[in-house]
Formats: structure tokens, sequence, C-alpha cells
């Protein structure tokens, strides 16, 4: 870049954090160019809203995860996609008014933080996440979602679930993620103990997250 005068004026915005920005920003327009594609759909404005919410929290999810370390896991891993079908199907049984779409979703968007659970080259459950950004006293800090995990029936009480989150969690104390926030009913008291037994804390309870149905908030710090 040069001044009136013909003088070569240095840059000193480092280079490659100026790339990371710039390709931030971009993931941002195409996220909100996906979200404009819905403007022939009626669509009530708080959906509009809370649609745009979404689109901008997976946006900053998927730039967090850029660079995510991956540990050593055994029988456990991140989706492929011709294991989708498997991960349907184990929706299907364990939740009533999930789609598919926001699975489809995560396993493009946020793949590395998508885990599946095999025993005999098998699906047998799956976990999916999502990363907020929390402002604290020393900056920001990440935070973790469980948005939807599930076993198959045939496989419940052995242990899948309990080592699909384990495993996951080891990751996410790898990658620096402050704490793990996932919401359960609180008539699912298996659920709730396993929560508990692997350091889970019940923050509140709430109705706002799981439609009708009361449910826990529950935490796990990691730092």
């Amino acid at each position: 870049m040069k001044d009136k005068n013909g003088n070569i004026i240095r840059d000193n915005f480092p280079a490659r954090i100026r790339i990371v920005f710039e390709n931030f920003i971009n993931s941002i327009i195409h996220q909100v160019s996906d979200l404009m594609s819905l403007s022939k759909i009626c669509i009530k404005p708080i959906m509009y809203l809370i649609y745009f919410k979404r689109l901008i929290r997976d946006a900053i999810g998927a730039f967090l995860i850029r660079n995510w370390k991956q540990t050593e896991k055994e029988s456990v891993m991140s989706i492929e996609d011709v294991m989708l079908p498997e991960v349907f199907r184990i929706q299907e049984e364990g939740f009533e008014n999930q789609g598919q779409n926001e699975l489809i979703k995560y396993s493009k968007k946020l793949r590395k933080i998508f885990y599946v659970i095999k025993s005999q080259d098998q699906v047998v459950g799956y976990s999916t996440y999502y990363i907020r950004l929390i402002p604290s006293l020393k900056g920001f800090k990440k935070i973790s979602v469980i948005c939807s995990i599930s076993v198959d029936k045939s496989f419940r009480r052995n242990g899948f679930g309990e080592k699909l989150l384990k495993e996951s969690i080891q990751e996410m104390k790898l990658n620096k993620v402050s704490s793990i926030l996932l919401y359960v009913s609180v008539n699912n008291t298996s659920a709730v103990k396993l929560y508990e037994k692997l350091g889970f804390r019940i923050i509140k309870e709430t109705k706002n997250i799981c439609g009708d149905k009361r449910c826990y908030e529950m935490e796990l710090n990691l730092i």
C-alpha cells in the first residue's frame, strides 16, 4: 500500500490473523445468505430471529473447531456420511419430536464434535455438540452444549452411553472447553444418574428447552 506521495506504508497487522478474521467474516456472510434464501417463506418474526441466532451461533462454532485437536479413542469417532441412516434410526427410537435436519446440519458443519460409538462395526449410539462463546472476566470462554445424545435400545445399559460421554469429554478438555451443558427430562432418572456419575450437577429446572416437558439443565465444569 502507498500513500499520496508514493511512499510504501507498512502493514503492521499480522497476515495470519487477518486471514483468519477474513475467513470468519466470510463464514458469517455465508450463513446469513442461507438465511436470506428463506425470504420467500412466511416466517413469524420471532422464528426468523431464532433461526438467525442459530445461524450465527453455528458459524462461530464452526470457526472455533477449525483447529480442533482429536484424542485417540476406542470405538468412538467423528461421524461420517455413511453413518447417518443408522444415526437417524437411533434418533427416532429415542426422541419423538426431533427431526433429521438438525443432525444433517451438524454432520456437515460441526462434524469434528459429532461423535458416534460402534460395536463390531455397527453404530450403536451418537452424541452431537455445539460450541458457544461466553463473556468472562478474562475475556471469553468456550462452552459446549450436548444438543442430542442417544443409544440404540438394544445396546442400552451396557456402558456405551457412558463411554461415549467420557471419550468426548476428554476431547473437550484437550481443546480448553470450560464446561459442558446438557438438558434432560426430569423423568429420565437413569440418564440423570449417569450424568451425575460423570460429574454433572443440576443447575436448574426449565420448560423452555425440552418443549412441554420439564427438564433439568445440568453442567460439568472442566476447568
